[in-house]
């Protein structure tokens, strides 16, 4: 059984620092396994966090990061953290700023340089998302039916160690 154990790959979404209320460090994956655990630890073989989808304002009841500067949260998790590190969630193509329509949609530009600047902090891949993939529902949200058959974000196949 330890052996199993020992070759688990083990990671873990956690949430926005905003919606944390246990306590512990900053929302990243190894703060929730490897300071909760205690003696029964197992610990994050890759260290994840999740940036958002919105732009932080100094007027925000309850601030979360800002996911236009996911590159200090990769940074952050490097300094803590020897092994592997990822942004879970970043913007969602077709996704609204923070949720909200009147401010527009993230764009193929703002996901592909969020990716990038991710990247180039420190982060081991990146993960793509577009809302039009997974809300396959009659929703406010979906403009129109042509946002299924956007462009995927080809240019980012050219990642490479």
């Amino acid at each position: 059984m330890a052996d199993a154990v020992d070759n688990l790959f083990v990671t873990y979404h956690p949430t926005n620092k905003y919606i944390n209320v246990s306590g512990l460090s900053l929302a990243y994956g190894n703060n929730y396994f490897n300071e909760t655990l205690g003696a029964h630890s197992i610990n994050v073989s890759m260290d994840a966090v999740q940036s958002r989808h919105g732009v932080s304002t100094s007027n925000e009841a309850i601030v979360g990061w800002n996911s236009l500067r996911n590159y200090e949260l990769i940074d952050g998790m490097r300094k803590t953290f020897s092994g592997p590190v990822i942004n879970l969630e970043n913007h969602y193509e077709t996704g609204h700023v923070p949720f909200k329509p009147e401010l527009g949609v993230w764009n193929s530009s703002d996901v592909r340089r969020r990716l990038w600047n991710g990247f180039f902090a420190g982060s081991t891949g990146v993960i793509y998302g577009a809302v039009s993939a997974w809300q396959l529902y009659d929703s406010p949200w979906l403009l129109d039916k042509e946002r299924l058959h956007i462009a995927r974000q080809t240019s980012l196949n050219y990642i490479a160690f």
